[in-house]
């Protein structure tokens, strides 16, 4: 059995950033990750495969809550000591994520990243969003319906979102999700879904905004198609630059896997998707995230 310092040689020989301040668990599981999925390349659609509404319910399992509670419990690995922060690495099946994957790497779901500009830049990744929708409460005929409004970005309202029910296959990992949460209150009920095309796209270090967020809530993330590091940087109280500082904490997020990231930890570390290095800019391929949250805010409550 090696012990730390050992784990951390062969941490550092496999160019693992950040494994001086790991502990041992997670110097095992990343290193495990590491050899296990290597470069792996992004999955290859069938060329005969269907992506329709009926294709999501025989791809997608619906599972019984109690097994999907348990296998959570079983199966999820901490990131951060004594924070309730943690991934389950196979919470979708690898049939489940390689559909999914190709379900949702469609040009049409995605807003303009010119729509999303960022300091007059446009967006290094692709966005869309999913949510459930609800009768209007001003009981009109002619009303739109109403949905959950997710300020994400600098308070500004975003477009409207497409329903769950475009396609079926996010509402039944949303349903599955909502197996692991006790708390009714807390059931997910809005969807942002980022495409990073390469390894250049990307998502800077950043605390989510939870304004809109019902109390006491996490937020959901599935990763679909190629492996990228999560990194976590505490708090800098000054809200300084997190780019060229060592990252507290790693974790690749493979193909499958979901990510619970707690209040307490959002409050306390920033989390982001960075860069390849520019080598790997291009051979990297695609992933997908899909960020389930819990939105109290509404449409209908907007002035």
């Amino acid at each position: 059995m090696p012990t730390v310092l050992q784990l951390k040689a062969m941490a550092k020989n496999a160019g693992i950033r950040g494994y001086s301040k790991m502990i041992k668990v997670q110097l095992e599981t990343v290193l495990e990750l590491s050899s296990s999925l290597g470069d792996s390349p992004a999955p290859v659609a069938p060329v005969d495969q269907v992506y329709d509404r009926v294709s999501d319910y025989k791809h997608i399992q619906i599972y019984d809550a109690d097994h999907a509670r348990k296998l959570w419990l079983d199966r999820r690995s901490n990131i951060i000591p004594n924070y309730d922060i943690f991934v389950q690495d196979d919470f979708l099946l690898e049939s489940e994520s390689e559909y999914l994957f190709h379900r949702l790497n469609n040009d049409a779901l995605y807003d303009a990243r010119a729509a999303h500009q960022f300091r007059g830049r446009d967006r290094p990744r692709d966005i869309a969003f999913f949510s459930n929708f609800y009768p209007n409460p001003n009981d009109e005929p002619n009303d739109e319906p109403d949905y959950p409004v997710y300020r994400h970005e600098y308070n500004r309202i975003p477009p409207p979102p497409h329903p769950f029910d475009d396609i079926p296959a996010l509402a039944l990992v949303r349903d599955r999700i909502n197996s692991l949460i006790l708390d009714e209150k807390q059931k997910v009920n809005h969807l942002v879904v980022h495409r990073y095309l390469d390894g250049k796209d990307n998502i800077q270090s950043h605390s989510d905004k939870t304004g809109d967020f019902s109390d006491g809530s996490s937020v959901w993330t599935v990763s679909l198609g190629e492996v990228r590091e999560i990194r976590y940087h505490e708090v800098k109280p000054d809200g300084g630059s997190y780019a060229k500082t060592q990252a507290n904490y790693i974790r690749p997020l493979p193909a499958g896997s979901l990510n619970q990231l707690d209040p307490r930890t959002n409050a306390d570390y920033v989390h982001g998707v960075f860069k390849t290095a520019p080598s790997k800019y291009k051979t990297t391929k695609s992933r997908i995230s899909l960020s389930f949250r819990s939105v109290e805010s509404r449409r209908s409550d907007s002035p």
